[in-house]
């Protein structure tokens, strides 16, 4: 299983021994029963991030703007990471914040290969 935590800084968590570890028990046990990625990097904002995850690119190739909701921010001709599960014989799920451009019904994420999703769509 996959996850994606946003805005969450490096020493927010017990992960690295930081002083919240009493608050972050799931995530720390998340992280020792899986895999810790210490040497990657994001954009600064959370909307390009998120499409990167879901397609793949860097945000030069969908924008690094924040994503508003009369925006389509995904190219439909990159395959999506749900996608690409899907066609494998998983079961996907979106659970969560979307904020990553919903002006078309394929930019949704079923649009985006994803059996359900449970969240919102928009920012905050």
């Amino acid at each position: 299983m996959k996850h994606l935590q946003d805005d969450l800084g490096h020493y927010d968590t017990g992960i690295y021994g930081g002083p919240t570890e009493a608050f972050t028990r799931n995530i720390t046990q998340l992280a020792r029963q899986g895999v810790v990625l210490d040497r990657s990097w994001t954009h600064w904002h959370c909307s390009p991030t998120r499409r990167s995850i879901l397609t793949g690119r860097w945000p030069i190739h969908h924008g690094e703007q924040l994503s508003g909701v009369q925006t389509d921010d995904i190219d439909l001709r990159q395959t999506s990471i749900g996608e690409k599960l899907k066609s494998a014989g998983y079961t996907t799920a979106w659970y969560g914040k979307g904020h990553t451009g919903y002006q078309s019904m394929h930019q949704l994420p079923n649009g985006l290969g994803f059996d359900r999703h449970i969240g919102f769509l928009t920012g905050s």
